[in-house]
């Protein structure tokens, strides 16, 4: 679902945000295929050359046993055993040509599919964030005009006075004569409040049916990775900065050479 027709009831960071999201996602997308269709024809190529050198060596053996066998004699199950063996070898020898020569390629759409992730990865986590806090705001204003939800709210502010009270009395954090004890204090029952905030959001998240993301939301959740990418250290800018000169320098060796 297209962003463009559901942000113009956003705040306008928000929707900005989203916007850059779709784009990063969309130039993301449009490298990967690129670097898969590259990455499948490159396997392609290795199979049928594992395969025709395998049928090679098996001709091989073949030629090599029935010869034995005849004594030396070039018979014709010899010479066609002979013949395959050489044909077979020859095109796995153009195959494996041909993986070499796409392999730069290959290599390049792999360095340029990692730029785009790593920009996609960003924008679609500051678009995730953005969108999820303006969602959870319009959410907690919704909760809290109701008569259940301002009596929630105002129970949770006992409760904090409550977790102050306790740590006054315990008088194991801060020097209350001070303001700078009644500030770590203060501090201390916030971070019980804190504590048991999120207890109580937990417990309730595991008795309640969560609600459905809405259409906007799933479309900012994070793509998988497919086989072809580069993953860990190997999309470290340095590395990515090295392997794409080297595969330019490939590919502008290859030219040369088709062009001489």
């Amino acid at each position: 679902m297209n962003t463009e027709t559901q942000t113009n009831s956003l705040p306008e960071d928000v929707a900005a945000a989203l916007v850059i999201h779709d784009e990063a996602k969309a130039s993301y997308l449009a490298q990967r295929e690129t670097l898969v269709t590259l990455g499948k024809r490159l396997e392609k190529h290795r199979a049928t050359a594992r395969a025709a050198r395998h049928e090679s060596e098996t001709a091989g053996s073949e030629w090599r046993a029935a010869f034995r066998d005849a004594d030396g004699e070039l018979t014709l199950e010899v010479l066609k055993a002979k013949r395959d063996e050489q044909d077979k070898r020859e095109l796995a020898e153009s195959y494996e040509q041909l993986a070499a020569e796409l392999e730069p390629s290959y290599q390049l759409a792999q360095v340029e599919t990692a730029y785009a992730r790593r920009t996609y990865d960003s924008t679609q986590e500051k678009a995730r964030a953005a969108y999820g806090d303006h969602r959870l705001a319009i959410a907690s204003a919704a909760l809290f005009a109701t008569a259940e939800g301002r009596t929630w709210l105002r129970l949770m502010q006992r409760q904090e006075d409550k977790h102050l009270h306790v740590v006054i009395r315990e008088d194991i954090t801060g020097n209350g004569a001070t303001a700078q004890g009644q500030a770590e204090r203060q501090q201390a029952a916030r971070g019980r409040m804190e504590r048991a905030l999120a207890k109580l959001v937990d417990e309730a998240a595991a008795a309640v049916e969560p609600a459905k993301a809405d259409p906007l939301e799933q479309t900012l959740q994070a793509l998988d990775l497919t086989a072809y990418e580069l993953t860990g250290r190997a999309t470290n800018v340095l590395v990515l900065n090295r392997q794409r000169a080297e595969a330019q320098a490939l590919l502008e060796r290859q030219d040369q050479q088709h062009s001489a």
